[in-house]
């Protein structure tokens, strides 16, 4: 949708979207400081690559609502041709823009798009609120210097899910919404799930989500039901969100499966088209990244800490930085793909990146094979706005073992998970 020129009313209206988080914030380590600091269009470790030629990167210094200054990356095609497409990328928990995201950024831009990132205040811990009002003032900064932008593209990865999800929540309360679709991979929609399994596991996160939403789930349960995407699918609807792409593998140590699910049923009741890519097979190509639940079983998670991917085959949580992890891949090709005129397809699939023979070589990143076509919708003329759905969700017919445990992942995750915020 094209968008009207915005002024300083938008300024005013994100300033009572602020509450400030009780708490001190922690000092960034060396390592997160060193994060910090690396410029946009350095060469991308550990793959080397370099900025490709055809699009310029740029550090950046955006002002959010409460006055305060946050740094991240712009990255849009060279030349002088109008930019009609914009992606705002929402990083995960413990990232930055420039240890994570330069390299993808390059990808997207060389694609036709405008993209932009930042690093979110508190941006070591769990900033969903803090972090969702940056994502808005940041996208407010990249529309004011691509005015010719007709479609907005949200895309946020693990905690980026609620980050990304909040901002479009918050965007319904804007004189213009300004997102058109949403990618959320592997993400948080239940943020007081993730607290209580943060609480038991790493108090650390858990102290980091109470100091952005001011408290325990007890104590501001309205600040956890407004940071959590599955509970505003209706207000995404009202922001004009028009259709949505989840990425998930239902053997994802960190964010677990269901959230996924939780937040497709919440997109369905509130009419929202979106596709569900449902990433199983794991690919080799970055293993201390690939977090599977086996990694808890005592007496096999510590050998499973290095070698989970490779060994036992099955995907998990994605690195973000890993362009070659099987979850991110599927949820990056997408996005190409549709930034290069495919058509939304409200469905349903299995994305198998990698066969029985695939073995990446070692030190080198591992070529992915490209995802299964999506299902074809079970109802409507394959409209992007007009498809219908079924009550329960369909997946293809899968030749193995893989595909069976997860169709059974996903019907235990699906079962009584229908909850949403009215």
């Amino acid at each position: 949708m094209r968008r009207s020129t915005r002024g300083s009313t938008v300024v005013v209206a994100l300033c009572a979207l602020v509450l400030v988080a009780a708490g001190d914030v922690p000092a960034p380590t060396d390592e997160q400081a060193a994060n910090l600091a690396i410029p946009c269009d350095d060469p991308f470790e550990p793959t080397g690559e370099t900025v490709p030629t055809d699009v310029i990167a740029t550090d950046i210094e955006v002002t959010t609502a409460d006055g305060s200054t946050v740094t991240g990356c712009l990255v849009h095609p060279a030349g002088d041709a109008p930019v009609v497409d914009l992606v705002v990328f929402a990083h995960g928990q413990g990232h930055t823009v420039q240890n994570a995201w330069r390299r993808h950024m390059w990808e997207v831009a060389g694609h036709g798009a405008a993209t932009i990132a930042v690093n979110f205040r508190d941006n070591f811990a769990f900033p969903t609120h803090q972090g969702a009002e940056d994502v808005i003032a940041s996208t407010h900064w990249a529309l004011e210097r691509f005015p010719d932008v007709e479609r907005t593209i949200l895309f946020g990865v693990s905690m980026g899910g609620a980050v990304s999800g909040t901002a479009l929540v918050k965007s319904a309360d804007l004189p213009a919404g300004l997102y058109d679709l949403w990618f959320d991979v592997e993400g948080v929609s239940m943020v007081w799930e993730t607290w209580a399994e943060a609480r038991a596991a790493e108090p650390a996160i858990a102290d980091g989500i109470e100091r952005d939403m001011g408290g325990t789930p007890l104590e501001v349960p309205d600040r956890y039901i407004d940071g959590s995407p599955a509970m505003n699918a209706d207000a995404m609807a009202a922001a004009g969100l028009q259709g949505a792409v989840l990425v998930h593998a239902p053997f994802d140590g960190r964010v677990a499966y269901w959230q996924g699910r939780e937040m497709a049923l919440a997109l369905d009741g509130a009419g929202i088209p979106y596709e569900f890519h449902t990433v199983v097979q794991g690919n080799g190509s970055e293993a201390g990244s690939d977090s599977t639940p086996l990694k808890l079983v005592p007496g096999v998670g510590s050998d499973l800490e290095d070698v989970s991917d490779q060994t036992v085959g099955l995907a998990g949580h994605a690195s973000e930085r890993d362009p070659n992890h099987p979850v991110m891949r599927t949820a990056l090709d997408r996005l190409v793909a549709i930034l290069d005129g495919a058509a939304l397809a409200p469905s349903e699939s299995i994305a198998d990146l990698a066969g029985p023979d695939d073995e990446p070589s070692e030190g080198e990143p591992s070529e992915p094979s490209e995802p299964s076509e999506p299902t074809a919708p079970t109802e409507g003329d394959g409209d992007s706005t007009s498809v219908g759905r079924s009550d329960e969700p369909t997946l293809p017919a899968t030749g193995g073992g893989l595909g069976a445990l997860a169709l059974a992942a996903l019907g235990a995750a699906t079962v009584g998970r229908g909850r949403r915020r009215a």
